[in-house]
């Protein structure tokens, strides 16, 4: 599992982490900084054999008025690299009351010091990587490549 960050939603603070679908394509990540395990989401508007589904969703918002939108309800348009299909929104301060009491306290240290905890050996990514629904993403992704 590669583990990615980004800073589209730089307008409020978001302590969480994730799991997304890898998007298809070559070269699809950047690292955060140099040797970092944290990588950037990279999707290229010119990759229309790869993202046709990405591609596709653009268009078909982009025919709803979001011009309009943007201005009337405050939409705020993700640029077309940061697009991603998320498979498990994972832990955050949101839901930080669903886990069992004994691990808050350890759960509240992560998401107070993300990014730098991502970095780290701990059972929260651990915990995701070995999930069910993580597994069997993983096996129809590599089904898909042979």
């Amino acid at each position: 599992m590669s583990l990615i960050t980004n800073s589209k939603i730089g307008f409020t603070r978001y302590a969480g982490f994730s799991i997304l679908f890898n998007n298809p394509g070559e070269n699809n990540y950047t690292p955060m900084w140099k040797g970092s395990k944290l990588q950037q989401i990279y999707c290229s508007e010119n990759d229309t054999l790869n993202l046709h589904l990405y591609s596709a969703l653009k268009n078909a918002l982009q025919k709803t008025g979001l011009e309009t939108n943007f201005k009337k309800y405050l939409f705020f348009d993700l640029p077309f690299y940061s697009y991603h299909v998320t498979v498990w929104d994972g832990l955050n301060e949101g839901n930080i009351e669903n886990i069992a009491k004994k691990y808050r306290p350890a759960l509240n240290e992560f998401l107070q010091k993300l990014s730098c905890s991502l970095e780290q050996d701990n059972i929260f990514i651990k915990s995701a990587e070995s999930s069910n629904l993580v597994n069997k993403i993983r096996k129809s992704l590599s089904g898909l490549k042979n």
